[in-house]
């Protein structure tokens, strides 16, 4: 397979390719589910999804990321290798768990990954939740479990100086930085945006303002994204801050059917399914143009779009022909 890797251009080397200023509808890769298959995961599955969506009209395709939890293909790597392959798709993921790594090992990765993608990195980031699975994840990578939302804080501020400046000096939890100057800087003037994933707590809001560039959340009713959302730009008056959503979804004509599958999907995704009322849309293309243009209507501009589906190529397919066209933007 020829891969060819997207040019740069020196005369655009200082503008901000990934604008996130228009709305974009984006496609979740399942590098969570190929490892679940079992055997030896063929990569080449992510890529033949990542090409029919991008060709299918999705703006987006996003990764997630755990290194012992929930065992999947590596962010990054895999976001370099799609980058070759679909090099107009902005690429993003949802979401990174920041504390895992050191930040400036994850800083001049992260770099070079927007440099590959000339510009077109979005970084959600998030801090694990509070189960068991992310207790032995965080032990596992030698990192204190009680740390995670200050060390996923400080890895942030730390990467963003990183990238902007140089003989950037700091102490803290994570790391001790001494006159360091990382090149390459990335492509994106200062770096990738960065979005804060969370649920609907205040202090996650004041977080999220004060050093990201954006919010994402997921299980949650459009009316209740709509308040959060003002709350949030309120704390950040001076900055165009990105709205995003992580939404799950099964396309079928018969709703019972589409919830069946998508719990059995999600079970085998997190060990148990989570209860469904504040996920979905679960049902027929009309459900989710109503329920999609409603988080519009709310203020999502960014959407992360899982199929909680076994057949990722009919969901896709479906979504691009019947949902797509009909969608706000």
């Amino acid at each position: 397979m020829l891969i060819v890797v997207p040019k740069l251009n020196p005369d655009q080397t200082q503008r901000n390719v990934c604008d996130m200023s228009e709305t974009s509808y984006g496609y979740l890769l399942p590098t969570r589910g190929l490892v679940q298959k079992g055997g030896k995961p063929d990569f080449r599955t992510i890529l033949n999804l990542a090409e029919l969506a991008d060709k299918s009209g999705f703006g987006s395709l996003w990764v997630g990321d755990s290194v012992l939890a929930k065992p999947r293909l590596d962010p990054m790597t895999t976001l370099a290798a799609v980058a070759a392959v679909c090099p107009k798709s902005t690429l993003g993921m949802s979401v990174l768990l920041p504390a895992l790594r050191h930040p400036l090992v994850l800083a001049h990765a992260l770099a070079t990954l927007d440099l590959i993608t000339a510009g077109k990195l979005l970084i959600g980031v998030g801090v694990g939740g509070p189960m068991e699975i992310y207790r032995r994840e965080f032990a596992g990578c030698g990192i204190p479990f009680k740390q995670r939302i200050s060390r996923t804080d400080e890895t942030v501020e730390v990467m963003k100086m990183l990238w902007s400046k140089d003989k950037v000096s700091f102490s803290g939890k994570t790391c001790n930085l001494e006159e360091v100057t990382l090149d390459p800087k990335p492509y994106t003037v200062g770096g990738p945006k960065i979005l804060m994933s969370s649920g609907m707590v205040p202090s996650a809001f004041e977080r999220t303002a004060k050093i990201t560039d954006g919010w994402m959340t997921a299980e949650v009713f459009p009316d209740e994204f709509k308040e959060a959302w003002v709350k949030v730009q309120a704390l950040a008056p001076k900055k165009k801050m990105i709205s995003s959503l992580y939404m799950t979804m099964n396309l079928n004509n018969d709703s019972s059917k589409a919830k069946s599958e998508t719990v059995d999907y999600l079970t085998k995704y997190y060990g148990s399914a989570p209860p469904l009322e504040r996920w979905g849309p679960f049902g027929s293309p009309e459900e989710a143009v109503k329920r999609i243009n409603q988080f519009y209507d709310a203020g999502v501009r960014i959407f992360a779009i899982r199929f909680s589906s076994h057949n990722q190529e009919e969901q896709i397919k479906w979504f691009a022909d019947a949902v797509l066209p009909r969608l706000k933007h």
